[in-house]
C-alpha cells in the first residue's frame, strides 16, 4: 500500500527562501505527491516563480491567504 505524501508550506514575503526549500525537496529521492503552499504575501511573485521553475517536477497547489 502506497502512502500519499503531502508537504504544506505556509509563507509570507519569503520568495527566495521558499524557492530554496522547494529546490531541496526536488533533490530528494522520494518526491511528495503534492506540495501545498499557502501564501499571505503582499505580491503574487511567488506564484509565477513556482510555475516557471517547478511545474514539471512537482504537483503544486498554491493558495493565497489574505
Amino acid at each position: 500500500m502506497k502512502e500519499n505524501i503531502s508537504i504544506i508550506i505556509p509563507t509570507r514575503n519569503r520568495k527566495q527562501d521558499i524557492i530554496e526549500c522547494i529546490d531541496s525537496i526536488c533533490s530528494q529521492t522520494l518526491l511528495p505527491d503534492e506540495l501545498i503552499i499557502v501564501d499571505s504575501s503582499d505580491t503574487s511573485e511567488l506564484n509565477s516563480e513556482l510555475k516557471k521553475h517547478f511545474k514539471e517536477k512537482l504537483k503544486i497547489r498554491y493558495f493565497v491567504f489574505v
